[in-house]
């Protein structure tokens, strides 16, 4: 490998790193909900890196906010991409009444970034 290679390797790792970091401090915090944690993991353990994960995992939360939408005004609609999916934050979660997540606590959290973790 070549000096170039090796430092955007090193850049690469570190970018992952760094997102780890933050999608840990968000699942801590609540700001992130674990379910939305636990399907970016379903991903990597597909064999995705990370940014691909999460990009699976948002494209999989958009399409299940699209479908509990309400029926969207007469001349109005709102195509699947619109929606937020990871952005929306605890806020964009599914209603209650539908599929309940399991409950948040601080250990489960610890548990799902460990597992992240461990993938890299």
């Amino acid at each position: 490998e070549d000096a170039e290679a090796v430092g955007r390797r090193v850049d690469e790792e570190q970018l992952e790193e760094a997102v780890l970091a933050a999608i840990q401090q968000q699942a801590l915090s609540g700001q992130l909900p674990v379910v939305y944690v636990s399907k970016i993991e379903k991903h990597r353990k597909k064999g995705l890196d990370i940014f691909e994960a999460i990009e699976k995992a948002d494209a999989e939360i958009r399409q299940e906010q699209a479908a509990i939408a309400p029926a969207p005004e007469e001349g109005m609609a709102m195509a699947p991409e619109q929606a937020q999916g990871l952005a929306a934050g605890p806020e964009g979660m599914a209603p209650e009444g539908a599929t309940a997540p399991a409950e948040f606590s601080p250990e489960a959290a610890a548990q799902l970034v460990g597992a992240l973790q461990a993938g890299i």
